[in-house]
């Protein structure tokens, strides 16, 4: 969650770099990348490409051009970057079973598949990422294998089972729940807990279980009371859009088995469900971020600020100018609550967010530092801002 949100912020506030060198790419066609990846025993790096692709465009102007990443990926990979739409791209989009970009399909030196990632990913993480791929107990394919026949630990199966759900691999529901079935125990340590926790189907028995034993839950995945209360919040969020489902679009049934299960939070989640439907369902952003002004205004059963910044970085890229002036003039004549003490840092960095969607570089720099000054503000969020605007 704190990496995807860490992301987030960074392509709100990246701005792009070039390098004079990268990554080299072979201007080949696909046989002749296998035959030469064989001939000189290293393995094979692909970047399924298209090229109106966002975050492909990031990868190609901020993590490629990379010196640390180039030169991992320059020694240990033949590396090709094949656009999926044109020339042999959709016959090798076929085969290799593209859905989306950017995909990262990874290959020994013989040609066989052996891991596969989707999306961009920071320079950081793509060097871990190209790492992994040269491991046998981190190389995805080669765990599902090993998944089928029953022959992973635990840990491996985690790390096969994380994977899976970040790539809709069909067949993970049918291979976790096979898994389960031979343990006695959901909290047993913490590869059972976070199987069951981040990769099952629950119930409304299994979703009591889990909140009733918050403690043990922290113990295993070491949480905080913060980190707590935002992974259960978001499961029961989850689980509650099954009612509103099968009730034809209900909020009322969705808040009501939530407030069922976790009443502390219903409050929170009916606000938050009523925003994601008129941004999601109704394809409304104006009406979406009048709601967000409209929960920062409120002081009875009050969203946090936290809450509110979350969501907008969230959703970040789905409104457009106007939106961010309505916001940043909301957030011009914001009087602190009560309720908002040590809590301030929000308020600015989601003041940094529409100055930079605004294209107002002081001002957005600004509030960044007064976010980045506040003792308050996690360090997840301060290294995205230390990055962006050489802050100390």
């Amino acid at each position: 969650m704190k990496k995807m949100k860490l992301f987030a912020l960074m392509l709100i506030l990246h701005s792009t770099l070039f390098a004079a060198d990268g990554i080299r790419f072979e201007n080949m066609k696909w046989a002749d990348i296998k035959a030469k990846a064989l001939k000189e025993k290293k393995m094979i790096f692909l970047d399924a490409f298209a090229s109106w692709c966002g975050p492909c465009k990031y990868m190609e102007e901020n993590v490629y051009t990379d010196q640390k990443t180039a030169d991992y990926f320059n020694e240990n990979y033949i590396n090709v970057k094949i656009d999926m739409e044109i020339g042999e791209g959709p016959a090798l989009s076929d085969q290799f079973g593209i859905s989306a970009y950017p995909t990262f399909l990874f290959f020994t030196a013989d040609g066989k598949l052996v891991h596969k990632s989707v999306g961009a990913l920071d320079a950081e993480e793509f060097i871990e990422l190209g790492k992994n791929a040269r491991i046998p107990d981190q190389q995805y394919f080669t765990l599902k294998t090993k998944a089928r026949a029953g022959q992973l630990t635990d840990a491996s199966f985690l790390v096969w089972a994380e994977q899976a759900g970040k790539l809709e691999d069909a067949d993970k529901e049918e291979l976790v729940k096979k898994f389960l079935a031979t343990k006695k125990d959901i909290f047993a340590n913490k590869e059972i807990a976070s199987l069951v926790f981040y990769h099952t189907d629950k119930s409304d028995q299994t979703i009591s279980l889990l909140l009733k034993n918050r403690q043990k839950l922290c113990s295993l995945m070491s949480w905080d009371s913060a980190n707590a209360d935002l992974e259960l919040y978001d499961l029961v969020f989850s689980h509650s859009l099954k009612a509103y489902t099968r009730n034809n679009s209900s909020v009322d049934s969705f808040v009501a088995l939530y407030r069922k299960l976790y009443p502390s939070r219903a409050e929170t989640a009916k606000k938050d469900i009523l925003f994601r439907i008129q941004l999601f369902v109704k394809k409304d952003a104006a009406a979406a971020m009048r709601l967000l002004i409209s929960y920062l205004k409120e002081t009875e059963n009050a969203v946090s600020l936290e809450t509110v910044s979350n969501w907008m970085i969230d959703n970040v890229d789905a409104f457009d100018r106007s939106d961010f002036l309505n916001l940043d003039l909301a957030l011009q004549d914001y009087k602190f609550r009560k309720t908002d003490t040590g809590k301030e840092c929000w308020i600015y960095l989601m003041q940094m967010m529409a100055a930079a969607k605004l294209e107002k570089a002081e001002k957005a720099k600004e509030f960044a530092l007064k976010a980045y000054q506040h003792p308050n503000l996690p360090e997840v969020y301060k290294t995205a801002l230390r990055s962006n605007y050489e802050l100390k």
